[in-house]
């Protein structure tokens, strides 16, 4: 029997990343109605019996693109890491992981660093209450140790956990004795430790829960 495999293509990425662009917005601009300011308010074409609004629903639903900016963002750091690990010759793959790595961190904070540059200290300057003046949270929202200057980053920190442990999560799916029920197991565990443990203890902010 021929084994089905199939290789997601760069078009096709694109396309679920712009679905997932869509509900992201959708999810950010109508699942928070209490984030509206007063006297603000939008009217919907479908109210429910019980008085809310149908697209708060879906906006809620919408949430589901942090799960597919995940699966793509995972998708594209193992193939080209492997990519990569064919032509290593070297029998010790140790500095081709640290390079891989290095390179995916270095990538991600080079693009958010001009972004917290820029509007960071325009918060600070227009007397933002959630801009610290404290060198040490600077310090740690540069890093996305901490996003309390912005709640929205959460993502950015789980981005950069899961790339720090990438190589073990690699190591364990390529391991020789593997079983499609162990791993599930072991892979739910493994998401609600991040999620609920390791997350909740990096991330200094209760607004991560709603987010």
């Amino acid at each position: 029997m021929r084994k089905w495999y199939y290789e997601v293509r760069k078009d096709d990425s694109a396309a679920v990343k712009g679905i997932a662009i869509m509900l992201m917005l959708m999810h950010h601009l109508f699942a928070f109605p209490t984030r509206l300011l007063p006297g603000v308010s939008f009217k919907s074409i479908l109210t429910l019996s019980n008085g809310t609004p149908a697209v708060v629903y879906f906006a809620v639903f919408g949430k589901v693109c942090v799960a597919i900016f995940t699966l793509l963002a995972g998708y594209g750091i193992y193939r080209s890491f492997f990519r990569q690990l064919q032509t290593d010759r070297s029998g010790d793959h140790t500095q081709t992981y640290i390079s891989f790595f290095a390179r995916r961190l270095k990538k991600l904070y080079f693009k958010v660093w001009p972004v917290f540059l820029v509007f960071i200290p325009m918060g600070l300057a227009i007397g933002s209450p959630y801009i610290s003046k404290d060198a040490a949270v600077w310090i740690k929202n540069a890093l996305l140790i901490d996003t309390n200057f912005n709640a929205e980053w959460w993502f950015l920190t789980t981005y950069v956990i899961f790339v720090l442990l990438s190589p073990m999560m690699m190591g364990f799916f390529n391991r020789k004795r593997s079983s499609l029920y162990s791993d599930a197991v072991i892979i739910v565990i493994g998401g609600i430790f991040i999620e609920r443990v390791l997350l909740n203890y990096v991330v200094l902010t209760d607004s991560l829960i709603f987010l």
